[in-house]
């Protein structure tokens, strides 16, 4: 999560808790980390399982997103 960005003089900062290089990411855990999620939400979850499935699922798209557009295959 974002905890605070600073623009001056062109510049712009950033302060976040965690940040993930495209080449450190593991493509292949991050597909099995997509599937599974889709997975669990084929099945009935409580509320707050549903919403953790979710992130789950967002964290793993992003990954793939972010290594199908900077990491050479």
């Amino acid at each position: 999560a974002v905890k605070a960005f600073v623009i001056f003089s062109g510049l712009c900062v950033i302060v976040v808790d965690t940040v993930e290089r495209p080449e450190d990411i593991d493509i292949i855990r991050a597909r099995e980390a997509k599937t599974r999620a889709e997975e669990r939400l084929k099945q009935k979850q409580s509320r707050l399982q549903y919403y953790h499935t979710q992130a789950a699922l967002s964290r793993a798209m992003a990954r793939l997103k972010v290594t199908s557009k900077y990491v050479k295959k």
